[in-house]
């Protein structure tokens, strides 16, 4: 009797394994990426972080606030005869200024799928590393990540004053003279760098000013340098995803004057449905919404879709983009 119960406890085990098996999840994991990896001066960039894994997890995300941050000034050492300096007006620039940040959570049952866009301009050159961003796991633990690098370019990097001769003669008053004149110069030029900044931090506007160029015609451009055929052949699906979705936002943002790379795809919706009555929501939901479902699931290779729907989802947002200028060249929209 006891050889019969030991029997079918053991086979109650072995069946119950691959239940076991299926309820294991997989610890998080935390991807970071920086679109462009390279820009000038007071260029808005896209700082992305994903979240995904098998699995319900607790993820707690602390979100930074839209603020500006200066570099720690550095200590020189006390001196018996301190020499009192001038302030130095770079020191008013600041490193970088995060413009806002949101959370997205595209999580479904037994998956978690959480992501985190922050805008964000960097103000001084160099190779900065992008700041981090809090991440808690069930156990209350930080979750670190590979944080990504960006380099800024000055937007006049030798700073060179054009058309400038020097006098055939410098001697006396003459040389004061010129050495007051470049002084001045460079003081404007300093001046000029942090009014722009101090007006582009103030006058941050809702809606984006109206291209020169026709959106369509920059969106085609985009596509035409993205080569996404290229990049659903090769099983690049993340590199594709990522943008495919922000120069369809660009767009968008170009087409209809807001500000599409700030907001989610529901919030995209809302507005297009809600705030462009030259927009007809009804014809065009269900493509756009579409659309974007595809490409918030299909941002992680382990969740992808097959190469022939990743291939018509690009020759459908060529075809809607072009529908969309059309129809507002047209003023059906």
């Amino acid at each position: 009797m006891m050889r019969g119960i030991y029997r079918a406890l053991l086979c109650a085990m072995i069946c119950g394994a691959p239940l076991f098996a299926e309820k294991q999840d997989s610890y998080p994991e935390v991807k970071a990426s920086i679109e462009p990896a390279s820009a000038t001066v007071g260029d808005p960039v896209q700082y992305r972080i994903g979240i995904a894994g098998r699995g319900t997890h607790r993820i707690t995300i602390v979100l930074p606030e839209k603020k500006e941050l200066y570099p720690e000034k550095e200590k020189s050492p006390e001196k018996q005869n301190p020499v009192k300096k001038e302030p130095d007006p770079k020191e008013d620039v600041p490193l970088y200024v995060i413009h806002g940040a949101k959370k997205e959570d595209h999580s479904d049952g037994n998956i978690t799928d959480l992501s985190v866009l922050l805008e964000i301009s960097y103000y001084r050159p160099g190779r900065h590393q992008l700041p981090e961003i809090e991440i808690l796991g069930d156990d209350n633990k930080r979750i670190g990540y590979k944080i990504p690098e960006i380099e800024i370019k000055e937007i006049n990097a030798k700073s060179e004053f054009e058309n400038i001769e020097p006098p055939l003669d410098l001697g006396g008053n003459y040389t004061r003279l010129v050495l007051l004149l470049l002084a001045a110069a460079g003081a404007t030029s300093l001046g000029f760098l942090v009014a722009w900044y101090i007006k582009k931090r103030r006058m941050r506007a809702l809606f984006a000013p109206a291209p020169e160029v026709p959106p369509i015609e920059i969106f085609m451009r985009d596509i035409n340098k993205f080569n996404g055929q290229r990049l659903i052949a090769d099983g690049k699906i993340e590199e594709y995803v990522f943008g495919i979705a922000h120069i369809f936002r660009h767009f968008l943002s170009l087409q209809y004057r807001f500000v599409a790379a700030e907001m989610t795809s529901d919030e995209i919706m809302e507005f297009l449905g809600k705030k462009r009555p030259d927009f007809d929501y009804a014809k065009h939901e269900n493509d756009l919404s579409r659309m974007f479902r595809l490409w918030d699931i299909s941002r992680y290779a382990e969740f992808a879709p097959s190469a022939e729907i990743l291939s018509d989802n690009l020759d459908n947002t060529v075809k809607l983009a072009k529908t969309l200028s059309e129809a507002r060249t047209l003023g059906q929209d």
